[in-house]
């Protein structure tokens, strides 16, 4: 074999036994909650040994932090299948209404996504790709000037809103949620945020 060749399938075969222990790690952390998170469980979820785990991952923080970018790395692939809207109103709809299904759709993902990070803890290119997604028409419409409220007081109730519509929901299974709920909700507040008309060219 190529040494070219057998050097992609090494690196091949690692990337799946990295992916293989992440998902082993989410579907513990979804069966058991947070709490059961050890790499002892993971390993033995994966079907891997805890010499091949610290090999891929230094300790339960490392492996939190891979989850972490991961769970926002799927979010950006999300966002970025979405059709360009011309009005950033309508980019910010749009991209609002996604992220409230995929977080409802992967719960997990949600729930790391949520936690409130060291002040040391390293940054992740996923999560700033993210925040940069959905900040970007936000910004668009400030430098237009229709946004009625400072623009970090706009991106606050804009996350406060998207966390809440999740939140509720995700913790409340038991009630009859409106299907309508997000864009119901998300058009209330952008009626408050939002000054209607054209963005200046």
């Amino acid at each position: 074999m190529p040494p070219q060749q057998a050097a992609l399938r090494r690196s091949e075969r690692r990337r799946d036994a990295r992916r293989s222990i992440l998902d082993s790690a989410t579907e513990v952390l979804r069966r058991h909650g947070a709490g059961a998170l050890t790499m002892r469980r993971v390993a033995a979820r994966s079907g891997c040994s805890a010499p091949t785990l610290y090999h891929y991952f230094r300790d339960k923080t490392a492996l939190l932090d891979a989850m972490l970018e991961a769970a926002f790395g799927e979010l950006v692939a999300e966002l970025d299948r979405l059709p360009l809207e011309r009005d950033p109103l309508a980019a910010l709809r749009t991209q609002s209404l996604a992220i409230v299904r995929f977080c409802l759709a992967n719960p997990v993902h949600f729930r790391l996504m949520s936690q409130a990070q060291a002040d040391d803890a390293p940054p992740l290119s996923s999560h700033a790709q993210a925040q940069q997604r959905l900040e970007s028409p936000l910004s668009r419409l400030a430098s237009a000037g229709r946004l009625r409220v400072d623009y970090e007081d706009a991106k606050q109730a804009l996350w406060s809103l998207l966390h809440g519509l999740v939140s509720i929901q995700a913790s409340r299974p038991d009630v009859a949620w409106s299907a309508d709920l997000a864009p119901t909700s998300l058009d209330a507040l952008f009626r408050g945020l939002v000054r209607p008309g054209r963005s200046r060219r």
